[in-house]
């Protein structure tokens, strides 16, 4: 008997959904909202990024788990369908980030954080990587 798998299926390409990590840490999911290098991390945690910088802007999951479960995926998916397009005034993005709730928070990260579409890279692996 085949043990039922551990993850959820990877993310069908096309999705919003993508894969980050900072440093050596564990990835975590996300969209990006505006791919344009032109975005850093306010000083206060609470507030949304500034048009100062040079990472893109992003909704993260910060909640429970690793993002892997149907409500993790649930919540970028809503929150990617109603964020403001860019570019975005910034009354309209602290209206957006207002909306998101305690899983949810925009940052800015460099574009090399980003490594593609949301399929948890260290534990689904091909059937030939080992």
């Amino acid at each position: 008997m085949t043990p039922p798998p551990l993850l959820p299926a990877p993310a069908a390409p096309g999705t919003p959904v993508q894969s980050a990590c900072h440093g050596l840490g564990l990835p975590f999911p996300l969209v990006v909202l505006d791919p344009m290098p032109l975005w850093a991390n306010a000083a206060e945690e609470q507030m949304p990024p500034e048009r100062t910088g040079d990472g893109v802007l992003a909704v993260r999951w910060c909640g429970v788990g690793l993002g892997l479960d149907e409500q993790a995926q649930a919540a970028l998916h809503a929150a990617a369908a109603r964020a403001p397009h860019p570019p975005a005034s910034a009354d309209d993005l602290a209206q957006f980030h207002a909306t998101l709730g305690d899983d949810l928070r925009m940052v800015a990260l460099p574009a090399s954080a980003i490594h593609g579409p949301w399929a948890h890279p260290y534990l689904h692996r091909s059937a030939g990587s080992r």
